[in-house]
């Protein structure tokens, strides 16, 4: 009888070229003690990438040390491997950057592979002088702790990962956007419809103070990360008042309100229960929606500060619940968060197209945690504290790493030979 596990690629040959790390591996682990041997096995291994690498499925492979093969070498055969394969990389010129690694081995958060994947042309547009102000989910914090950590000026602004919508922040910074007299009536309406006749002056006056906040650290930054969290949210059957007819995002429910801002189910559940009295419904973005969202988040950002350098991450964190969204196709909650991940790093990629701005920059972190983290030899999230929504230490650690190579002017500090291959590149380097 043939089972499941006689199928599919099991039996595949033990000779296919991206086997060549893992076949070095065990019989390296075969040659234990037999330093002629181990040295032999070495030689032959790295004949034929230096013979074949430009040949069939070699093409494929991006030439970088992965771990499995880095824990069965010594430090110094280690050494030597790691700057062949370096001279083979710089060979190609980036001549086979666009092609998917065909080696799930090869797979890796270390700067050699990472720079074979993704783009890592310097831009070096943070100084440690400049003032830098992260936005969006609570990877953004991570993001100000580790520029701090690293002697960068950086302050944040953060909401919850369920408010984190792309609809919300755009309908929060439009709105810190408004002149002072559409402000106050719009906010005024939204704290009566929401609490009924009772006065809502004291609500309104934190409203505006906290918009106020936004603004004057959007306008005294000189560098912003934005994090952009999901699609969900709460929509209504028409505009809230005048002034909302004629934002970007009209029938959009105002949940970056100061009284949503809780990680509390029970909030949550009251802030829902909200959206259904006034007729509305919590749903997924459609792509224009969320597109135009983008959008008008850009346009609002660049309103309050025309110089601004802006970074945009698609956060890898998933939404951690979708109790009361719409789902007619009765999508689980893993299923309606790739979803919304995929319709806003869609919708992104073609706003960064239809409007180029070089004042703008995207940063692949999501990529990196999600797209890359199936083939990593390590737990993506969790690792330290179980926890499904943390990404681990190791992987956020080489995400921002990988940033501030990219994008922080840096001074004297040299990357561990673990982390390039085995080779100390000479301009590898970073603020600590």
């Amino acid at each position: 009888m043939v089972t499941i596990k006689d199928q599919f690629y099991r039996k595949k040959p033990k000779d296919l070229p991206r086997r060549i790390y893992r076949n070095l591996a065990e019989a390296l682990t075969g040659a234990a003690g037999d330093a002629d041997e181990r040295r032999r096995l070495i030689e032959q291994f790295l004949t034929t990438l230096q013979e074949k690498h430009r040949e069939d499925e070699f093409l494929r492979m991006k030439l970088v040390v992965p771990r499995e093969l880095e824990q069965t070498l010594e430090p110094q055969e280690l050494e030597h491997v790691g700057s062949v394969l370096a001279r083979l990389r710089s060979k190609r010129s980036g001549k086979l950057f666009p092609i998917h690694p065909v080696c799930a081995d090869e797979f890796s958060v270390d700067p050699a592979f990472l720079s074979t994947v993704f783009d890592d042309t310097p831009l070096n547009h943070i100084a440690p002088s400049d003032q830098i102000l992260t936005m969006g989910s609570c990877f953004a914090i991570n993001v100000q702790q580790y520029l701090l950590v690293r002697g960068y000026k950086a302050a944040g602004f953060v909401r919850s990962e369920e408010i984190n919508s792309v609809f919300s922040n755009a309908l929060m910074l439009e709105t810190a956007c408004l002149p002072d007299e559409d402000r106050r009536s719009y906010l005024g309406d939204c704290y009566q419809r929401i609490l009924g006749p009772v006065p809502v002056d004291g609500h309104v006056a934190k409203e505006i103070e906290q918009l106020a906040g936004l603004s004057a650290k959007i306008q005294n930054a000189n560098f912003m990360v934005l994090t952009l969290g999901n699609t969900i949210d709460a929509f209504l059957p028409e505009p809230m008042n005048e002034v909302a007819a004629r934002m970007a995002c009209p029938t959009l429910f105002p949940r970056f309100l100061r009284i949503f801002q809780s990680e509390n189910i029970k909030h949550q559940v009251k802030a829902l229960r909200n959206v259904k009295s006034n007729g509305g419904s919590l749903r997924l973005g459609a792509f224009d929606q969320v597109k135009k969202a983008i959008s008008t988040i850009f346009d609002s950002i660049f309103r309050l500060n025309p110089d601004l350098k802006l970074l945009v991450t698609v956060s890898p964190v998933p939404v951690a619940n979708t109790m009361g969204v719409s789902n007619p196709l009765s999508l689980g909650p893993i299923e309606m968060d790739c979803q919304s991940k995929s319709t806003l790093r869609a919708a992104l990629g073609e706003a960064l197209i239809d409007s180029p701005d070089d004042r703008v920059q995207y940063f692949p972190s999501f990529e990196i945690v999600r797209w890359m983290g199936v083939n990593l030899p390590m737990r993506n999230f969790g690792a330290q504290d179980a926890g499904s929504g943390h990404v681990s230490d190791e992987v956020l650690g080489a995400v921002f790493d990988f940033f501030q190579s990219r994008f922080c002017v840096q001074k004297g500090f040299v990357r561990p030979l673990a982390a390039t291959g085995g080779v100390r590149p000479e301009a590898a380097s970073r603020v600590e």
